[in-house]
């Protein structure tokens, strides 16, 4: 309740969206107000949120179930309608055009959605998997895990991590990225950042030094005592290496073409190994062994477990 919805979410919860509902060309289903500026949306459907939660649990306590249903049911209604006023419907059908590389003019007519992501980009999502850092004792390395409660769609993918030490996930980002494939993860970055200058790196700011105590805390005990946690998904789009080891990374936001260079983001080193905390990798770069890891019936953690969050 204090919380509500927001903007984002799992790789898992994007994957489900996707596969029981297919995906549209830009072109299909342009962007809205609403779509390029959430926030008073989603404050007027939390306020709905909050509303049908005090209206059901009076229900109940008055002993007047039977009008729940109806109540949630109205409330669907009314968020639906609300969703589609800012978004617009999506297309059930529509028609594909584009140039191929021999300059040739397409067009693929009727297209679902679900004809669309099939045809392509061939199911491809079902074949990344999500990389965790976690080094706290709860979380061994080399197991899979997942979190109560956490999803989106009934009978969806369910979510699934799989914790890697910090040097073992990295060289899974360096092989798919030396494939030339971007890699989607998720990050704490209300640390150490400047917006403006568009830059993550935790040696620009000497914190201890200026106000003459220690301000040290482990990635551990970071996550442990709810200093950091992952708070937003971007897109790594180039790493820069010195000798074959990373030193900085390029980034794609999406916090608008204003900050950083036109969007894009470049974080130090030892940022990531601090505050990077999932990445997710298509399963052929995984060992077998580690693929086996990810494969087993994972651990289910907490609700409030800190890799449950990520927007």
């Amino acid at each position: 309740l204090k919380t509500g919805i927001q903007d984002g979410g799992q790789w898992d919860m994007f994957v489900s969206l996707v596969e029981k509902y297919g995906v549209v060309p830009k072109d299909a289903m342009v962007e809205s107000a609403s779509s390029g500026a959430t926030a008073y949306m989603n404050k007027l459907i939390n306020v709905k949120l909050r509303q049908y939660a005090a209206n059901a649990r009076r229900l109940f306590s008055e002993g007047k179930k039977s009008g729940i249903q109806a109540l949630k049911e109205k409330t669907l209604d009314e968020l639906y309608t609300f969703l589609t006023t800012n978004f617009g419907t999506p297309p059930q059908v529509f028609d594909f055009e584009y140039v191929n590389s021999k300059e040739e003019y397409k067009i693929m007519k009727n297209m679902t959605p679900q004809d669309f992501y099939k045809t392509q980009l061939n199911n491809i999502l079902k074949d990344y998997v999500s990389i965790i850092n976690s080094p706290t004792k709860d979380k061994p390395f080399m197991k899979s895990y997942t979190v109560a409660y956490l999803g989106n769609v009934v009978g969806g993918r369910e979510i699934k991590y799989l914790n890697l030490e910090m040097k073992d996930l990295k060289d899974l980002v360096l092989k798919q990225m030396k494939d030339m494939e971007v890699v989607w993860f998720g990050s704490d970055v209300a640390r150490y950042g400047d917006r403006t200058a568009g830059i993550w790196d935790d040696q620009s700011y000497d914190d201890e030094k200026m106000l003459e105590m220690s301000l040290y805390m482990s990635k551990e005990d970071q996550l442990d005592y709810s200093q950091s946690s992952m708070n937003h998904a971007m897109l790594l789009t180039a790493v820069n290496l010195s000798e074959g080891k990373p030193n900085r990374w390029k980034i794609e936001n999406s916090w608008g073409d204003t900050n950083g260079l036109k969007g894009y983001y470049l974080a130090s080193d030892t940022w990531f190994d601090q505050y990077v905390y999932q990445a997710v990798i298509h399963s052929k770069y995984l060992s077998k062994e580690q693929l086996a890891a990810f494969q087993a019936k994972p651990t289910i953690l907490k609700p409030w477990d800190p890799m449950g969050s990520l927007a």
